[in-house]
């Protein structure tokens, strides 16, 4: 029995509904990763007392249906997302939330945090929203690009997955045309990103499951979005001049050492955003005294 089956076997008493989310469900999952997600939305408030009972009654059902000898590997562990059924290492983490409605009623330190099943929800749409509009194979195999590039380039860390897959989308995707290649597609995503398409003032992607019709960036501050501008701005760079694989294969340190590409030196460019300088106590004191001084010079 899987544990979507015995979250159903629970459905009367305390549970909604359940929902694998995430990258294994959306098929973008990528070499290394050893965890997943699923969705459970309590009909009740989440209290901590109720995630417990229901982690605790998951993990003796599975253990009922495993042999002895397997029975050992399973654990759980109460987190504040919920909980995590781990396994050899394998790691399924349960994300509880609640009936939107609720959500008003929650109560710090009884429920589990209000911010937390916000983003569980959220989840829950973006996976619906993917199995509708990205059940693209050269959409899903870009996806997949573009996580392996933000492991091995620093400048991309600030981009999450609902970001890379909504830009991947909007990329490739474009009625009434066909959707782009492969190819051709990840220079547009690359060229889209140097462009500063996830710079404040850009126009960026409107994202589909925000009722106020948010940017997609709108959560990064202007330092990350600066460093995701000029890395991607180095990379079209390398790309201009016969370097896609070794963007698609090469280390982290194309974006940080000085390369040449068939006689073309290629510079890694810096940031362009300075970070305001944090007014001191001394300097506050400074132009408060100074202020004074002014005053009492013009009476």
């Amino acid at each position: 029995m899987t544990l979507v089956d015995q979250m159903a076997a629970l459905t009367d008493k305390k549970i909604d509904e359940t929902r694998a989310v995430g990258s294994f469900k959306k098929g973008v999952a990528i070499k290394g990763e050893k965890s997943a997600d699923l969705v459970i939305i309590f009909k009740s408030l989440p209290t901590k007392e109720a995630v417990s009972w229901v982690a605790n009654k998951v993990l003796t059902e599975i253990k009922a249906g495993e042999a002895p000898r397997n029975k050992a590997g399973f654990k759980m562990d109460i987190k504040e997302h919920g909980f995590d059924l781990v396994n050899k290492g394998l790691i399924l983490r349960c994300l509880v939330t609640t009936l939107h409605s609720n959500l008003k009623q929650l109560q710090p330190d009884v429920h589990i945090p209000i911010s937390v099943c916000k983003l569980h929800l959220l989840a829950y749409k973006h996976v619906h929203w993917f199995d509708v509009n990205a059940q693209n194979d050269t959409v899903k195999a870009l996806i997949r690009i573009m996580r392996d590039l933000k492991t091995r380039f620093e400048g991309f860390s600030p981009l999450n997955p609902w970001m890379i897959e909504l830009l991947v989308h909007s990329s490739i995707i474009q009625p009434p045309r066909k959707p782009l290649s492969i190819g051709v597609g990840f220079r547009r995503i690359i060229e889209l990103l140097a462009s500063g398409i996830f710079i404040t003032g850009s126009s960026s992607i409107t994202d589909p499951c925000d009722l106020n019709s948010a940017r997609v960036h709108a959560s990064l501050d202007q330092e990350k979005q600066d460093l995701v501008c000029f890395t991607a701005q180095t990379l079209i760079r390398i790309l201009a001049h016969s370097g896609l694989e070794t963007v698609l294969r090469g280390s982290s340190n194309l974006t940080q050492d000085t390369t040449v590409w068939n006689g073309v030196v290629v510079i890694p460019l810096e940031k362009v955003y300075e970070k305001p300088a944090e007014k001191t106590s001394e300097s506050s004191d400074s132009m408060e005294t100074d202020d004074a001084t002014t005053a009492a010079m013009e009476t």
